[in-house]
């Protein structure tokens, strides 16, 4: 019965030492990296545009008939830009006969400009400018092309139809800088414009994987517009009697430039290295005695939940600084972040009352 009773101790005992003990199960985290497959794209430079291409071009133009009326040679020399752009082949299932596409654009001629006439602004003040007429061309378009390769020699025939207007205005500059109006004005006086179609023919040349030189000659008809007689136009000190005439749109132009392929689809793929997957262990804590029994049960689902919260709060091991005896905590030394709270303040003992004295 006595040893019976011993053994009973004996096991108690140790499950009470077990309970004071509690150890940190470590926690591993499995973190898995993807790579992806790394490729190196080499441009190919195919047959025909694929997707699209933007051209720009230096055009002059001109009236193909000379007018009777028109002495001063206005029309006949002139100068502006062409910019495009032209989708891809859209006959690719038979590319063995050429390539078709569509596109449109717009363009800009400037005529010229008149001579110069000197005009007084302010008569008071005796200001002085000069003014003149000038000539502009602006069009939009949309077009079709054909062309076909010989080599990088592209020979192409294209249709365009758009609209064309002429516009003239009255540009007046100062002399000299004024501070209290505008130095530089311009005010339209007329536009007429005229709807028309042409025809073109032209060729490309491939200087490289994008980039081509293209040059053509275009022949424009269109309806009737009102041009300005620049010999005949008068000027009455202030602004010019413009002297219009209705003229058959009949214009040669003349084109060259570049057209740039912005096409993504001809390309080739080479695999440079292959994907792969990076596995890494990370671990978090390790196990360890508690040296807090009492506090650690008190927040048991704490110390739990977050075992790395109680670690940081209580030392591992008792630290005996400045020769103290006993452990300091974290939070609570000498260089501690955590800041010191102010005593209270004082509070000075009132008049003492005597004793009412007994009956």
């Amino acid at each position: 019965m006595k040893y019976r009773f011993l053994l009973l101790l004996s096991v108690f005992s140790l499950s009470l030492n077990a309970q004071d003990t509690i150890k940190i199960k470590p926690k591993v985290t499995q973190i898995i990296t993807n790579h992806p497959a790394q490729y190196q794209y080499t441009r190919i430079a195919s047959d025909y545009i694929e997707d699209i291409a933007l051209g720009i071009d230096y055009q002059e133009e001109s009236f193909a008939e000379a007018f009777d009326w028109d002495k001063s040679s206005l029309y006949k020399r002139n100068g502006g830009f062409n910019v495009y752009f032209i989708t891809g082949n859209r006959i690719k299932t038979i590319t063995q006969f050429g390539s078709g596409s569509w596109g449109g654009g717009f363009s800009m001629n400037f005529y010229g400009d008149s001579k110069y006439h000197n005009v007084a602004i302010n008569t008071l003040n005796k200001d002085s400018a000069r003014t003149r007429i000038s000539l502009i061309s602006p069009e939009f378009y949309v077009m079709g092309r054909y062309e076909y390769k010989i080599g990088n020699i592209y020979p192409f025939f294209g249709v365009r139809a758009g609209v064309k207007w002429f516009s003239t205005s009255q540009n007046t500059e100062t002399l000299m800088p004024l501070k209290d109006y505008e130095n530089s004005t311009s005010v339209n006086l007329t536009s007429s414009g005229s709807l028309y179609v042409a025809t073109e023919i032209g060729l490309k040349i491939r200087l490289g994987k994008t980039v081509s030189f293209v040059t053509s000659y275009g022949i424009v008809r269109g309806t009737s517009v009102n041009l300005v007689d620049f010999d005949n136009t008068q000027f009455n000190s202030w602004q010019f009697e413009l002297n219009k005439k209705s003229e058959t749109m009949n214009i040669n132009q003349l084109k060259f430039g570049f057209l740039f392929d912005l096409s993504q689809g001809h390309s080739t793929k080479k695999l440079i290295k292959e994907a792969y997957t990076d596995t890494t262990l990370y671990t978090e804590n390790s196990n360890q005695p508690c040296p807090c029994c009492d506090k650690c049960k008190q927040s048991s689902d704490n110390y739990q939940n977050y075992p790395q919260y109680q670690r940081e709060r209580y030392e591992p091991t008792p630290s005996y600084r400045n020769g103290s005896s006993t452990p300091i905590y974290n939070g609570s030394g000498n260089g501690s972040s955590t800041p010191s709270r102010k005593p209270m303040p004082s509070i000075s003992p009132g008049p003492s009352i005597p004793a009412k004295p007994k009956s």
